[in-house]
């Protein structure tokens, strides 16, 4: 899980097979060191390595428009595109590592995200075929303190094909189940960084449905790979020399 939070609610709920492995702010995934841990661990994980990445969005807010504007704003806003630069190097090239294993990968933001527009974010998705999939917060049970459901789209871009059908289109169910909705700023967008357990659940229950299909995969491979050689061995065989019977 590439920048999470040392608490990540994905880790909290993951099954007791499932290992998670938090590449936390502590970590500095910004930096060489941080860059050379995370690739050990997707080494380790190969092809059964799902890159979860969830790079801070603050520079890709929609409301950073209005903050440049404030006193020192162009000053914060230059540092959290140095950030995202920085972590973005990092992750495009685990990212490719991963795919190379076999692995798969994912990113999450916001949908109103501009980093989604971002040349060498568009560049990564395609090269490595990532497809987006839809889906509001509220769906999954987010909400704030109070209890009202918080909408918050985000888009999740993904090649695992299980992932994308379990979460796409997780939509607001409508006015009649969420007449209202909280506004997702300041505490309540904080907050939000935790995915709703609910949300977690599902994202673990398509990374083992993804696992078992790999599984079956390479066993149902790995049968027709046996049964070749041993038809191979048998036509290749030498033709046994056979006795003159005597009369």
């Amino acid at each position: 899980e590439f920048c999470c939070d040392k608490n990540s609610n994905l880790g909290k709920t993951a099954p007791n097979d499932c290992r998670v492995v938090r590449l936390t702010e502590k970590m500095n995934m910004a930096t060489e060191e941080g860059y050379q841990m995370a690739k050990q661990e997707i080494l380790k994980a190969g092809n059964e390595c799902l890159l979860w990445g969830a790079i801070p969005c603050t520079g890709g807010c929609p409301w950073q428009a209005i903050n440049e504007k404030l006193p020192g704003g162009e000053e914060k806003m230059r540092q959290h595109l140095v950030l995202f630069n920085d972590l973005w190097h990092n992750f495009s090239k685990l990212a490719r590592l991963c795919r190379s294993l076999g692995g798969r990968v994912a990113i999450e933001w916001p949908r109103q995200c501009r980093y989604w527009k971002e040349p060498k974010v568009e560049s990564l998705i395609e090269s490595l075929g990532l497809e987006k999939a839809y889906l509001d917060g509220c769906h999954y049970g987010l909400v704030d303190h109070a209890g009202t459901p918080i909408k918050k789209p985000w888009t999740i871009a993904t090649n695992d094909i299980a992932l994308h059908e379990e979460l796409d289109m997780k939509k607001c169910p409508g006015a009649k189940t969420h007449h209202k909705h909280a506004q997702c700023s300041n505490t309540t967008a904080k907050a939000s960084a935790f995915y709703p357990d609910k949300m977690c659940h599902a994202i673990h229950k398509a990374w083992r449905k993804s696992c078992e299909n790999e599984a079956q995969c390479a066993k149902a491979f790995a049968a027709t790979m046996m049964n070749q050689l041993t038809q191979c061995e048998i036509e290749d065989a030498p033709e046994m020399p056979r006795k003159r019977l005597g009369i």
